[in-house]
This record gives structure tokens, C-alpha cells and sequence, in this order.
């Protein structure tokens, strides 16, 4: 399993289906262009930063007609996750659209010393259009991801159960081969609904609730992070992906961020959002940053 199970969402899309999308997540090639390797290549010996990343991602999806959504505030006014945002909304999404979305988790302190965990961070949620398939959607982010993000295949992994098993042919043409899918049981998923087969967290006020696969990369020191997870529900809605911005920031530097790195920013973006709209600290601000509760 990844370190820290913040199972990185609900998936709402893979990078690369939309207006291009519609014919790419029906007629996507193997692999990108050599062009696109090439300039994966020579930018890997830069520290990227997670807004490099970012924009990087903005632009492969603007090219291929996919729409930017507005994201949702980071203080939601819900009791649930100590009033913080914990995903993208996917009930604000549509066919070929995407939204970066900031969010933190009250479970996380606990897991503040493992490389990877973030007091704050960004999700890249996208949802494909309707009639796009499970493999060429999921061929179309592959090939973002070893392509243009330029990852090395050998160090991917998968964490799913066996009601995936439709799609690791698709994987394994990646160089994703079987010995690196790590099959949770349905009952272990299902009693867990913290993604990595099945994603439904008990509380959440958007209930959302998909069957999913997770997908792991592994530094050169061993670590081991989550970077997407996709909803993979034949026929009951998109192909969805999403894709943790700082996750992949870490992948492509070879290099895990700490829990301190982004303490700051996590800070700023409550306070900024509470004074902003005129609202009081949530409870969630003074578990993150390990304060006491402020009186009422």
C-alpha cells in the first residue's frame, strides 16, 4: 500500500480525455510523441515546484479542449473533516472538465512524519466524457505520465481488488506487469472506503462512493507514494482520474516533501479563506496545526 493512504480522492479523470479527449479516449495511441519524451527529458535535472507541475498540467489539458471549473472553498461549513475540504466536489463537474482543488485531512497529523504527507494539498480532478472507455482513457493517462511527466514504469504499482482485473491488460502494456498489482480483498476495501478499490469515507457530506485503483510510485530511497486514483465503475458514470499535484511534483524530483514543508501554506490558506469570507477558524485548522481549540 502507499505510504499514508490519503488515497488521493475521488477520481474525477484522467489527464487527457476532452474535446481532443473525445477522439483521444477513443482512438489514443500506445504513446506520445517523441517530442513530448524529449522535453519530459530535458526538464528532469530542474527542481520542478509544485506550481511548474501544475501549470504543466493546465496546459496539456487546455490544449486538448478540456474546461477549468472553479475550485470549492477550503473552509466547507460541514462538521466532516473538522469543516475542511477533503477532495474535489464531483457533483460540480462535467464531460471534459478539470479543477485544481485544495484540500486537507484531520487524519493526517498522525502520519506527519511520513514523507509524502501534506498538511495541504492539491488535487487535479477530471472527469472524461460519457462515452469514453476505461482503457483509452486510462491509456491517455499513462501516457501523460510517462510521456510528458516523463515517470519511469518500473517504479509504478497499482492497489485494487479483483473487480479491476478487466484492466490490467491495458497496464500491463504500460509496464505495469502483475507482480506490482497489489490485490486488496472486496470485504478489506469496502470496510475500509479509503480508495485503492473502493472509495467511500463514513461521514462525508457528498457521499461520494466508487469502486477505484490506486496508483503508487517508488522513489530511488524506497518511498513509496500515492500519486492517482481512478474510479473505474463500468457503464455507472465517467472515467474519472485525479491526480495529487504535489505527489507528482515529488515523482518527477525523486524527491519526498515533509509534513513542515507545506505547514505554512496550509496556515495562510485557511486564515486567508476564513477572513475572506468572513467566518471562524474550523475546528480541522487548530487539529492540523496541533493547537488547542479556540473557545466559543
Amino acid at each position: 500500500m502507499s505510504i499514508d493512504r490519503r488515497n488521493f480522492i475521488k477520481l474525477t479523470a484522467a489527464v487527457g480525455a476532452a474535446t481532443a479527449f473525445a477522439s483521444a479516449c477513443s482512438s489514443a495511441a500506445k504513446h506520445d510523441s517523441k517530442d513530448d519524451s524529449q522535453k519530459a527529458g530535458s526538464a528532469s535535472s530542474a527542481v520542478l515546484t509544485t506550481d511548474d507541475v501544475r501549470a504543466q498540467l493546465a496546459a496539456h489539458l487546455d490544449k486538448r479542449g478540456f474546461t477549468s471549473i472553479k475550485p470549492a472553498p477550503l473552509i466547507t461549513g460541514h462538521a466532516f473533516n473538522g469543516g475542511l475540504q477533503y477532495d474535489d466536489d464531483m457533483t460540480t463537474m462535467r464531460p471534459a472538465s478539470y479543477v485544481f482543488q485544495q484540500a486537507a485531512r484531520v487524519e493526517d497529523p498522525a502520519q506527519r512524519r511520513v514523507a509524502g504527507t501534506l498538511p495541504l494539498f492539491t488535487i487535479l480532478a477530471l472527469e472524461t466524457r460519457s462515452d469514453a472507455s476505461e482503457e483509452k482513457c486510462v491509456s491517455v493517462m499513462m501516457n501523460h505520465l510517462l510521456g510528458e511527466a516523463g515517470l519511469d514504469p518500473k517504479r509504478l504499482y497499482v492497489t485494487t481488488t479483483d473487480r479491476a482485473s478487466h484492466l490490467f491488460p491495458e497496464l500491463a502494456s504500460f509496464g505495469i506487469s502483475i507482480d506490482r498489482i497489489r490485490i486488496r480483498s472486496w470485504e478489506e476495501a469496502q470496510a475500509s472506503g479509503s480508495g485503492s478499490g473502493f472509495f467511500r469515507p463514513v461521514g462525508h457530506p457528498r457521499a461520494p462512493s466508487f469502486e477505484s485503483f490506486s496508483l503508487e510510485y517508488k522513489l530511488s530511497d524506497g518511498t513509496e507514494l500515492e500519486i492517482v486514483e481512478c474510479a473505474h465503475e463500468m457503464g455507472r458514470h465517467p472515467v474519472n482520474f485525479a491526480i495529487g499535484v504535489e505527489r507528482l511534483t515529488m515523482a518527477r524530483n525523486d524527491r519526498a516533501m515533509m509534513w513542515s514543508d507545506a505547514l505554512p501554506a496550509f496556515k495562510k490558506a485557511v486564515e486567508d479563506d476564513a477572513k475572506a469570507r468572513g467566518l471562524p477558524l474550523p475546528i480541522g485548522y487548530y487539529d492540523i496545526l496541533g493547537l488547542p481549540h479556540a473557545k466559543a
